[in-house]
């Protein structure tokens, strides 16, 4: 571990990690409140409501634990402290989908606008001509595959830089994906929209009723939050690892790229998102990836 970075971990109490979990916890909490107590016609239960408080109240709990595992490392790796968003950003997708039942249950989405930004785009709703195109059964597989490693690949990136002793750079790739996915969270709270699965059904033709397709309906079916397909949050953290894995390590990047493009296209091959939705998650990637670098620049100059 370099000067500069025993200076980041002892110094400093709270890592930029623990900052954003502090930040989303509280936009959470306030749209949370906003919409239970402020209004009538949109509200989850009692039992519901102390859930989602009370993993609120854990959140806190989880980066002071963190930080004080930091503390007792006295610079040296925490793993703790530098890999709990692997349990935060699991629980917290669920809760997105608890948050907006209400809106579900009321029907009340914004596909109707997602869908006409789509036309606008493209002149078409691209997911759902292009999920019924007889002339694309090839890349199936590749991109079935792709979607499904998802996660494992978001977790290998930043292991594999760990494993190279580059932590700061693990540091900064899990701050990255955290930070983007945080993003597409709030997003889902205020603007939540279904997508395509729920109001056209998957499509019944021997393309996607066969094993690859069936994976990922599966995968939809069995773990998806309602109101989160603006923007593909699939789509912004893999290219947001891809950006980032391509400025920390170079070779790493290399690997990750192919997989974020067939992911991009598979979400809407598979018509679980828009095309829209993707392309909004690689703008939010751009974004988030360029804030990243921000942070860990002023980081770097405030231990110098």
């Amino acid at each position: 571990m370099t000067e500069t970075s025993q200076k980041l971990s002892v110094c400093r109490p709270l890592a930029p990690l623990d900052y954003l979990t502090l930040l989303y916890t509280a936009g959470s909490f306030l749209i949370l409140t906003v919409q239970s107590v402020g209004t009538k016609d949109l509200r989850v239960t009692t039992v519901e409501l102390g859930l989602l408080l009370g993993a609120h109240i854990l959140l806190i709990a989880l980066v002071l634990l963190a930080a004080e595992a930091r503390r007792q490392a006295a610079g040296r790796p925490s793993f703790l402290a530098e890999w709990y968003p692997l349990v935060v950003l699991t629980a917290v997708y669920g809760s997105v989908g608890l948050v907006n039942a209400p809106r579900e249950a009321a029907g009340l989405s914004y596909d109707a606008v997602v869908q006409g930004w789509e036309a606008a785009t493209f002149g078409r709703q691209v997911a759902h001509e292009w999920s019924r195109d007889p002339n694309s059964t090839a890349v199936s597989w590749p991109l079935s595959l792709s979607y499904l490693a998802f996660f494992p690949v978001l977790i290998a990136a930043p292991a594999m830089l760990w494993w190279r002793k580059r932590h700061e750079c693990a540091r900064q790739m899990i701050f990255g994906i955290t930070l983007t996915f945080f993003s597409c969270y709030i997003l889902f709270l205020l603007f939540p929209v279904a997508g395509p699965p729920y109001l056209w059904g998957w499509p019944l033709d021997p393309r996607h009723t066969g094993l690859p397709a069936r994976m990922v309906q599966d995968l939809i079916d069995r773990g998806d939050s309602w109101g989160s397909a603006f923007p593909s949050s699939h789509v912004a953290a893999s290219m947001a690892a891809a950006m980032l894995g391509l400025r920390m390590w170079r070779p790493l990047g290399l690997m990750l790229v192919p997989v974020a493009v067939a992911i991009c296209i598979g979400v809407v091959y598979f018509q679980v998102h828009y095309a829209i939705d993707a392309l909004a998650g690689a703008g939010i990637a751009v974004v988030t990836t360029m804030m990243t670098r921000r942070v860990w620049t002023a980081r770097r100059a405030a231990a110098a």
